[in-house]
């Protein structure tokens, strides 16, 4: 496997440590989106949610240039060539790589944990509004297509 050029292992670094920066940053918005929805914050999700729009967008646009770099060395796309790459660049792009695999890693992990806690909020939510409409949970069959119907009687506790 050849070295890169001087330019070639700054450029790749470069990269690797925008990257890692961008990654921890995602973690960091993740981990702050875990204690919004356990707390039911809706006004800090609402803060949250764009910012980490933003920078999923800005991470998009670094990863574009990743494989771009790895098409113009003839490496192949995803883990394995950027693990050559790294390699190629150097020990300090070896160890940006580790860290940048790391983080990823713990964002997949942490948005698992956050999509669960809104599936979580939206079966209460949908529970608790056939509640107040009157169609309990023990009233409810499904339809030839699989849409859900009621059966029995229903007793509004109110209308607004």
């Amino acid at each position: 496997m050849n070295a890169l050029s001087p330019e070639g292992r700054q450029e790749a670094e470069r990269l690797l440590e925008q990257e890692l920066e961008a990654t921890r940053r995602l973690l960091d918005l993740l981990d702050q989106e875990n204690s919004a929805l356990r707390a039911r914050d809706a006004a800090a999700l609402e803060r949250i949610v764009p910012a980490k729009e933003a920078l999923l967008k800005a991470l998009d646009d670094r990863v574009d240039r990743h494989a771009q770099i790895l098409r113009r060395l003839g490496l192949p796309q995803g883990r394995r060539g950027s693990e050559c790459l790294a390699r190629m660049a150097g020990e300090a792009a070896i160890g940006l790589w580790h860290s940048l695999s790391e983080a990823a890693h713990r964002c997949r992990e942490m948005n698992a944990v956050n999509g669960g806690l809104l599936s979580l909020a939206e079966v209460r939510v949908r529970h608790s509004l056939e509640v107040l409409r009157g169609r309990p949970d023990h009233a409810k069959t499904y339809g030839k297509g699989g849409q859900t119907r009621y059966s029995g009687h229903s007793h509004r506790i109110g209308e607004a």
